[in-house]
């Protein structure tokens, strides 16, 4: 489970509480290279949850009719259809139809 990209809201809650159990041996000794990372992305999350937070708290200031959570603004282009911008060779020829495109 890659807890950097989209935490679980149960996790990310006990997160943000710090109530998550802890081992013993990773508060004396980091040196452990797996607990080091397991630290890295609970700390990768924690920015994760402040960031939406904050976000969360701009969008509730607009005071939309329909507000929308800041994940779904996050996340918005990933789900956003996209289409090819034209040439600029297509849009002279639009534009000028009766003349060939100097390009």
């Amino acid at each position: 489970m890659n807890m950097a990209s989209n935490p679980p809201k149960l996790i990310s809650k006990n997160l943000k509480a710090d109530i998550l159990p802890k081992n013993e041996d990773n508060e004396t000794d980091m040196n452990n290279e797996t607990d080091m990372d397991i630290e890295a992305e609970r700390q990768i999350c924690l920015t994760h949850i402040e960031e939406l937070d904050e976000i969360q708290e701009l969008i509730n200031k607009l005071d939309f009719e329909n507000p929308f959570s800041a994940d779904e603004y996050v996340q918005y282009d990933d789900s956003e259809i996209t289409t090819d911008m034209i040439s600029n060779e297509e849009i002279l020829k639009l534009i000028l139809p009766n003349k060939a495109a100097p390009i």
